[in-house]
């Protein structure tokens, strides 16, 4: 392996391991790492002087030459695109890599729940109808499976759904809509608001009189209900 791609190497793998590593000690314990030869082994207590001191030279050497190193690595992985791919991919399958993605994306999540959620939903307000069409064309295509996949869930959740439905706050909700279908099979023609056809709902602004309501689009009714837009 060259100098250069030594220092890289040493410096991203620091700089890797650095925040999640007592998430995943605490997730996983020691053992994890002790195992993998592909991580590095956690050390306990204080950063040697002489670790110090080469993580600093690797600092100031990849800052140095930040863009001839990051041209030669953009040249090496154009030229060996498809074998590093799949070393990557092999290395990923590891189950000792795995369990620690998975123990670093939990701690990570934990910790961030609030920026990934407001970035999530920024990034849902910018891409809706890309995302919107990736799911519609994904339910088409996997009807059998995803229809499979609801029906074993609702048998492993039996008593889960059953206990859910028989509540106070949900229960009247139930009702109140299968009154209506039952009662009003052809109501829904078109939205009230956008006049579109598709994707039709009830709107019950009183759940305790299933004759007022009104027939909405999916997304005017999650308008209405829950302010989203």
């Amino acid at each position: 392996m060259s100098h250069t791609r030594y220092l890289i190497m040493e410096t991203s793998t620091d700089y890797y391991f650095k925040e999640p590593q007592s998430q995943c000690k605490a997730i996983l314990g020691d053992k994890i790492f002790k195992d993998s030869k592909s991580l590095p082994t956690p050390t306990s207590g204080s950063i040697s002087a002489s670790d110090e001191a080469k993580r600093e030279q690797n600092k100031r050497y990849y800052a140095k030459h930040k863009e001839e190193l990051q041209k030669k690595n953009g040249e090496r992985y154009i030229k060996n695109r498809d074998a590093i791919l799949r070393k990557a991919e092999k290395h990923r399958n590891k189950p000792e890599v795995k369990e620690h993605n998975k123990a670093y994306q939990k701690g990570y999540c934990n910790q961030h729940k609030k920026e990934l959620r407001e970035w999530s939903e920024e990034y849902y307000k910018k891409h809706k109808k890309k995302i919107n069409a990736r799911n519609t064309c994904y339910r088409e295509e996997h009807k059998e499976e995803i229809a499979k996949s609801k029906a074993k869930w609702k048998q492993e959740h039996k008593e889960h759904l059953k206990n859910y439905n028989q509540r106070p706050n949900v229960k009247p909700k139930l009702q109140c809509r299968a009154k209506t279908r039952h009662k009003y099979p052809d109501a829904k023609k078109d939205c009230e608001v956008c006049s579109t056809k598709e994707k039709l709902q009830f709107h019950h602004p009183d759940y305790t009189n299933p004759d007022k309501f009104n027939i909405l689009c999916k997304e005017h009714h999650d308008t209405e209900t829950y302010g989203r837009k």
